[in-house]
């Protein structure tokens, strides 16, 4: 697991190798709000608990910034995983 920061954002993101196997991101105020805005989890690694760990690494890493009123938006968006593999938080293969 790798933690990115970025502008008031928390991904949390499991690699690999050179392969994005999945990450969830939360966008903070910085103080004590914190909003997840992405899940996501390859199709091929679907089923086995790795959303659910995501987003509890997200909830530990973010209580650690003592942030603990944390929201998910409604309604996330899937993305295409090449779209996610190439995000600015992530970079690229």
């Amino acid at each position: 697991m790798r933690v990115y920061d970025a502008a008031g954002n928390v991904c949390q993101a499991l690699v690999n190798g050179k392969t994005l196997v999945g990450f969830v991101m939360a966008s903070t105020d910085g103080s004590m709000v914190a909003t997840v805005d992405m899940v996501f989890v390859a199709e091929a690694y679907r089923g086995v608990g790795i959303g659910r760990k995501l987003v509890s690494r997200l909830a530990m890493e973010l209580r650690d910034r003592e942030i603990y009123d944390i929201g998910v938006r409604q309604g996330l968006t899937l993305f295409h995983f090449s779209a996610c593999y190439t995000h600015p938080l992530l970079g690229s293969a």
